[in-house]
């Protein structure tokens, strides 16, 4: 058993989260004065609030945590405060969508996996279309789940080849599901 599958194990069958938390400490360098703390969470809302012009009051929350949660029965609970992570942010971000066409640049693999709750495969589809003609080239993933790189071999062969040799696999390539 994987040192992973060991540390869920006994989280779930035993409420001990140590294991699993000793694991996310051991990532990193071994001088932990020198190594900095993750700073995903910092990057995430500096990009959202950069991407975002929508700056919302807290007066708002009780009604669009009502309205976020029926939208998404799933996620809404868990992401419906997410709206007011830049209520405070001191910076004026974008809304605008970019132009994004490069007609004359080498191809771009663009990986849009159709299950994908987080970045949904129309997206991806839309992007390589923008791109323009010979440079966007989708990899389409049909597999559950946010990101296939590197869980999906087939994805993992095809994006390796890629950042290789710059070579895009065959327009229309789909990999079929084959998480491991």
């Amino acid at each position: 058993m994987s040192p992973l599958a060991k540390a869920l194990t006994a989280l779930i069958d035993h409420n001990d989260g140590r294991p699993l938390s000793k694991g996310a400490d051991d990532i990193g360098s071994a001088d932990r004065a020198a190594t900095p703390r993750d700073s995903s969470r910092a990057a995430q809302t500096a990009i959202t609030c950069a991407d975002s012009s929508l700056r919302p009051g807290f007066e708002r929350l009780d009604r669009d945590e009502t309205r976020i949660k029926a939208a998404s029965p799933v996620f809404g609970a868990a992401w419906s405060t997410g709206v007011y992570l830049c209520y405070d942010w001191p910076f004026d971000g974008e809304r605008a969508t970019p132009q994004v066409n490069a007609d004359g640049a080498a191809p771009v693999l663009v990986v849009g996996g159709t299950g994908d709750p987080t970045t949904p495969y129309p997206g991806a589809r839309h992007m390589a279309r923008a791109l323009g003609d010979g440079v966007g080239v989708l990899l389409t993933a049909e597999e559950e789940g946010h990101g296939t790189y590197p869980q999906n071999r087939c994805v993992t062969e095809r994006v390796d080849q890629y950042l290789r040799t710059g070579r895009t696999p065959a327009p229309g390539t789909v990999c079929r599901g084959s998480m491991s």
